[in-house]
């Protein structure tokens, strides 16, 4: 779900990212954020999403950006995409995700 590699936090949840999960998550990015260069989220694998899994997700992008760290965003499920869709909000991906 989360690993931290030389400089590279590389957030993948899979299985659900929802209010249940989130916490433990966010405790556990506050814990590895001040070591990483970059932030890797990848979606993909992803079952259920949330609002707070949502928000948690944005807030970890516009951190790694106030903190000058590249962030790259890679492929999203169909349910996190039918998700952002229900909100009318999208993400621009790429196959190397966005920066």
């Amino acid at each position: 779900m989360l690993t931290l590699e030389e400089s590279l936090l590389h957030l993948a949840p899979s299985g659900d990212l929802t209010i249940y999960e989130v916490e433990e998550l966010h405790k556990q990015l506050i814990a590895h954020l001040g070591q990483a260069q970059s932030i890797r989220i990848s979606l993909d694998q992803t079952d259920k999403i949330d609002s707070a899994g949502f928000q948690l997700i944005v807030s970890l992008l516009k951190t790694a950006s106030a903190q000058q760290k590249e962030s790259f965003l890679g492929a999203l499920s169909p349910s996190v995409a039918n998700f952002l869709a229900l909100y009318s909000y999208t993400w621009e991906t790429s196959q190397g995700g966005v920066q």
